[in-house]
């Protein structure tokens, strides 16, 4: 556990930060399930347009572009509107990640059978230990979320956090989504913002 910088107190969990150590020889597999699942998650265009962040060519630059050419978009071809953005930091997003639900996204998604497996087998009987202050924990059993440090974590979030996006994402109520892995822009515009607050 590492402590996050300008904390007033780290007595909170919440003050610290958990790096997973894996072995290297796991992380060298990880890194391949991760290709192959992220390969065919663009090839088939499972993941929305506007999710953003461990994908290729949509970085921070991209994300932030983007969010500035909607609001400029707005500003300008939609005369008499105003634009509100909302942005969400989903807490501890990683960490909070349901197995199961996972899995059901996986093969909602189309993913063959033994794609499924792999990764329920990579998820299922983990267990982990914590360090503080060089002070090692009891092992005890991880029953949700993806291992930080994992490379293929990041894009089996991106999955389980794809229907958030596109359920946000409601362009004909001018309502527009913006995802960057594990935070969430909502960019709505209407004439007044308390027609937006309404909605």
């Amino acid at each position: 556990m590492l402590r996050k910088l300008g904390k007033a107190s780290y007595e909170t969990a919440s003050s610290w930060r958990p790096i997973a150590l894996l072995k290297t020889i796991g992380k060298v597999i990880e890194k391949v399930m991760a290709k192959r699942i992220r390969e065919a998650a663009e090839a088939r265009n499972l993941l929305p347009p506007s999710q953003m962040g461990a994908r290729a060519e949509r970085g921070t630059d991209t994300a932030l572009e983007l969010l500035i050419s909607m609001v400029r978009t707005i500003w300008h071809e939609k005369k008499g509107q105003v634009a509100t953005l909302l942005s969400l930091d989903i807490s501890g997003a990683f960490d909070t990640v349901v197995h199961e639900r996972l899995i059901a996204i996986i093969k909602r998604l189309g993913f063959p059978g033994w794609v499924q497996s792999w990764v329920k087998s990579f998820l299922s009987d983990r267990s982990t230990t914590l360090v503080v202050n060089n002070v090692e924990s009891e092992a005890f059993k991880t029953k949700a979320g993806v291992p930080q440090g994992s490379p293929l974590s990041p894009i089996l979030f991106l999955l389980y956090n794809e229907e958030l996006i596109r359920i946000c994402n409601q362009p004909s109520l001018g309502i527009h989504s913006l995802g960057f892995v594990d935070d969430l822009n909502i960019l709505a515009y209407s004439a007044t913002t308390e027609y937006i607050t309404i909605m």
